[in-house]
């Protein structure tokens, strides 16, 4: 199997047909790596994707320190 990178440049907003999909790390403003070996269903990529928006939304804070090494919102 393989690794596969979701990616989008800033300023393409929600539009899906502007996520463009690798094997390789791509150079984009924002990418998601996900492995296949993993046998990951949809829904473990879906709710891993969840979870880390709910971090970017707190600021940081369940990591323990609000802000660090946190993009600007």
């Amino acid at each position: 199997m393989t690794t596969y990178f979701l990616s989008i440049n800033r300023g393409q907003g929600q539009n899906p047909s502007k996520v463009a999909i690798a094997t390789s790390a791509p150079s984009a403003d924002t990418y998601v790596q996900i492995n296949s070996t993993a046998n990951q269903t949809k829904e473990d990529v879906m709710l891993g994707l969840k979870a880390i928006e709910m971090y970017l939304l707190s600021n940081g804070i369940p990591g323990g320190q609000a802000g660090v090494d946190m993009p600007p919102l």
